[in-house]
């Protein structure tokens, strides 16, 4: 997977990332039908892509952390303040993230440059959470969208 990184003062080259996706499932051959077995493969395969999302994630952060990060309204190099943790909910499920926190010296102006690459400042759901949710409110009986969306961020 090749990621473009957003102009926010960051690096503008592609980067590359390797993104590796393996389960097992076990099987009833008395037991269990096709239908069985496919919602068992659509379970493991979105555990095994969030694990995969969470380690692109954390190079992505690596990738923008590589460069000394700058303070938008006095373009003076901000101090790491640690990390912080945040849920973010995504289309595989969720996931607790502990991303690298920035403040400046001068101006007290705080950054998490993996939040701004992300773009969910201000909210927990990924655009294409909230673009799933979208679509499901204008196709779906309410009552009908609450039980599909239960199944989105389910594990």
């Amino acid at each position: 997977m090749a990621l473009a990184v957003r102009n926010l003062g960051y690096m503008q080259m592609p980067l590359s990332i390797p993104v590796e996706v393996s389960f097992s499932l076990s099987v009833n051959l008395q037991g269990s039908t096709l239908h069985d077995m496919q919602r068992d493969m659509r379970r493991e395969i979105r555990q095994g892509l969030l694990g995969a999302l969470r380690s692109a994630i954390q190079q992505v952060e690596k990738a923008l952390l590589s460069a000394p990060v700058f303070c938008p309204r006095c373009r003076r190099a901000m101090r790491s303040r640690g990390r912080t943790g945040r849920r973010l909910v995504t289309v595989f499920g969720s996931l607790d993230l502990q991303r690298a926190r920035y403040s400046c010296a001068s101006c007290r102006t705080v950054r998490r440059p993996l939040d701004e690459w992300i773009g969910i400042v201000g909210t927990e759901y990924t655009t294409a959470v909230r673009e799933q949710a979208l679509y499901l409110t204008a196709d779906l009986p309410y009552e009908a969208l609450e039980a599909y969306a239960a199944t989105l961020t389910s594990s």
